[in-house]
């Protein structure tokens, strides 16, 4: 489900053009003093700080259907093509709104459970109540309007809510499935989305061996002495450091084959769309918009190479409505040509977006991490 349309500020300005910027102006804070009679006041000097929101997101789906396939098809293709790839753009929009949980305030993670500090909770029937007390309380000593909280979560933790409950969906109020809502529960609208936040890490501490294996999203890296012809091969390098500098290399340019990696498939480029590495010598950090709960494994020789399964978590949005900005110059929407020379139509699926979380938004946000369920979904590509 999309769920920017519930929870954030949303502004649709067709007037904007790309690049234009909306400014927000916050004043300074004036420090109170004591008055002491007869003597004089110190002046404080005033100064205005402005943020910005860049219209600048871009993306676009294009595709080519000839008059004679779609002649030959049981179904009308460009129709069915077109409103899946409006479909992906909304889940594309809704990945960015996700990310902006980078910017929150205030954080939940397994420390708040009796764990580690950064890494991420184990959420159960048994401990998700607590979840919401804390974020609850979390934004209560920011003095956020508490009558207006929402809470992305996923399939995963909503169905640990719902166990908890006892299926008893009536308990979470009467506008469960109004406007995509979930109900309420502890004060905030729940609603589900497969398109949350994601980070990782991945240890390379030992030079891989021919044919071990990483696994993203279902999307397979295959490490090799010779790199051949074969998608998604990446060649291991002169040390575990220069195969981490590989690996990072394919997955941030999937679609360009070069000397350390062979380029992936379309579907495969479309599975891991909104993937980031980083390269960290002995690791490879990812981040993941509109990741959903993917699904991590290896297949390594060496026991120094695996997948932090602490680290692996997702990052969900709680937090009071409105606290990110959006503005949507342009719906999803499509532009359709005859193509020249043949038999045919090409079209441009696109939107044009931008977005922000101001500093007032970034304290009514909570970022809460959380280690992945064993059966978390890749995201819906």
């Amino acid at each position: 489900m999309v769920v920017f349309r519930n929870a954030s500020y949303l502004l649709c300005e067709s007037s904007l053009k790309d690049g234009d910027t909306v400014k927000r102006i916050y004043r300074s804070n004036i420090v109170p003093a004591d008055y002491t009679r007869g003597t004089d006041v110190t002046f404080v000097d005033i100064t205005d700080t402005a943020e910005s929101l860049v219209v600048d997101k871009t993306p676009v789906m294009p595709f080519y259907v000839d008059d004679l396939d779609a002649l030959q098809s049981h179904y009308d293709t460009r129709d069915r093509y077109t409103q899946d790839t409006v479909n992906d753009l909304n889940h594309i929009i809704d990945g960015w709104y996700q990310a902006e949980v980078t910017n929150a305030t205030n954080t939940i993670d397994a420390a708040d459970f009796g764990g580690t500090a950064a890494q991420g909770a184990t959420i159960t029937p048994a401990n998700i109540q607590k979840l919401f007390a804390i974020a609850q309380k979390k934004l209560a000593r920011r003095n956020v309007d508490m009558n207006n909280l929402f809470a992305n979560l996923t399939p995963d933790v909503y169905q640990a809510l719902l166990e908890y409950l006892a299926g008893k969906e009536s308990i979470l109020g009467d506008r469960t499935g109004e406007n995509g809502s979930m109900g309420r529960y502890y004060g905030f609208e729940l609603f589900v989305t497969n398109a949350a936040y994601w980070t990782g890490e991945f240890t390379m501490g030992a030079q891989p061996t021919d044919g071990d294996t990483i696994t993203i999203n279902g999307v397979t890296f295959t490490m090799k002495t010779t790199l051949g012809s074969t998608a998604n091969n990446v060649l291991i390098g002169a040390s575990a450091a220069a195969s981490c500098t590989n690996l990072t290399t394919l997955i941030n340019a999937p679609g360009t084959t070069t000397s350390t990696g062979v380029a992936l498939t379309a579907t495969n480029q479309a599975l891991l769309y909104g993937l980031t590495a980083v390269d960290g010598t002995t690791k490879v950090t990812f981040t993941y918009r509109g990741a959903g709960g993917i699904v991590t494994s290896t297949s390594m020789t060496s026991a120094s190479n695996f997948w932090h399964a602490t680290n692996n978590m997702n990052q969900l949005m709680f937090g009071e409505k409105g606290a990110v900005d959006f503005v949507i110059q342009k719906q999803p929407t499509v532009q359709i040509e005859k193509a020249e020379n043949r038999l045919g139509f090409k079209v441009i699926p696109y939107t044009l977006f931008g977005k922000k979380t101001f500093q007032d938004g970034a304290k009514k946000l909570v970022k809460v991490k959380l280690t992945l369920f064993p059966t978390a979904k890749s995201n819906p590509y």
